[in-house]
């Protein structure tokens, strides 16, 4: 089992951990029902034990740093804030020292936000001058920092930007169990989804791109939670606090459609993230997102998208995870 530990400093970003943590989560369930055994062991570290407050205001409980690291398969995440520097003292040399007893126990490693970046820029200094003292070749913790704009390299080192924790988690992932993991996990990951992972199928431009006006993005938001009601151009007229041919002309300059197309989009939309991240049965799906029938969402399919829900699911749903000999998988993808 792989050891994954979050090294967290006051101020991290809540976003960036909860997103990775969530990654491994969703990989160690998968691996349960695959023959894959192999999960990740996740730890949360700080300098001292107890509650470190995120830059959100929200504390996490973390345990003290170990003197060292046992073996050698250990994956470590620095998080600290976003903009701000570490603090100096002792705390953050207690940090430098732990660092350099451990690095050859540590596989790869990312830094989360500009403080752990710093932080883990004066370990290599601090390491390249203990090796330079001693004769040595230079030490692993001097890897570049680079943003990473792919998977992170094993046995490395990245600086990870922003709202980045599940794109380096979901890379590792996929370094450690292959592409197809990865793209399981993703799939099954609530928002924010993954830039490089999971199904890439039909997303509505109302939905991806919307438009500048407040008001036409509060209304398709109100229309993604009713999407089971009959949703009629008075409806939404009313709904907008506008006469039915107000809102008509309205709705058509600022999105460049009609509210009838627009409520179509959003459903057929609603109906695809469904498809693709889920096994519910394509008549439970139809029912869920306002269609008649699962009939009515086939020919919306076949209209908009040339294909129908079942070939939909086919070409980007994730495939089932194969699963351990003798379990069963909970329902077929393809099921209706």
């Amino acid at each position: 089992m792989h050891t994954v530990s979050f090294l967290l400093l006051p101020g991290f970003s809540l976003l960036d951990v909860s997103g990775a943590l969530a990654v491994f989560e969703t990989a160690n369930a998968l691996a349960e029902v695959t023959a894959n055994s192999r999960g990740y062991a996740v730890r949360l570290l700080a300098a001292l034990e107890g509650a470190i407050v995120s830059s959100s205001g929200i504390p996490l409980t973390a345990e003290a740093l170990p003197t060292r690291f046992n073996g050698t398969t250990h994956t470590l995440v620095i998080a600290g804030p976003p903009r701000a520097e570490p603090g100096a003292g002792e705390p953050a040399q207690r940090l430098l020292e732990w660092l350099a007893r451990n690095q050859r126990h540590i596989h790869r490693g990312a830094a989360f936000g500009k403080a752990a970046s710093l932080l883990l820029q004066d370990a290599a200094v601090a390491a390249a001058r203990q090796a330079l003292a001693k004769g040595r070749a230079r030490h692993p913790i001097q890897a570049e920092l680079e943003p990473a704009a792919g998977p992170a390299s094993g046995g490395g080192w990245a600086s990870i930007a922003s709202d980045s924790g599940i794109e380096v988690a979901l890379s590792w992932v996929e370094q450690d169990h292959g592409r197809a993991l990865a793209e399981a996990v993703a799939a099954r990951m609530l928002e924010p989804r993954s830039r490089r992972y999971g199904p890439r199928g039909y997303r509505s431009a109302l939905i991806e791109r919307p438009c500048g006006d407040e008001r036409i993005a509060q209304l398709h938001l109100w229309i993604r939670k009713h999407l089971r009601e009959k949703l009629t151009v008075s409806r939404l007229a009313a709904q907008s606090l506008m006469s039915t041919r107000s809102f008509a002309r309205f709705y058509g300059e600022a999105t460049g459609s009609t509210p009838a197309r627009g409520v179509e989009q959003i459903r057929l939309d609603a109906a695809c993230r469904l498809i693709e991240t889920s096994v519910r049965p394509l008549k439970a799906i139809a029912a869920q997102c306002g269609y008649g029938s699962s009939e009515v969402m086939r020919r919306a399919f076949v209209r908009n998208l040339k294909m129908t829900p079942a070939e939909y699911r086919r070409r980007y749903a994730i495939a089932a995870i194969r699963p351990k000999k003798g379990q069963l998988p909970a329902r077929r993808l393809d099921s209706s």
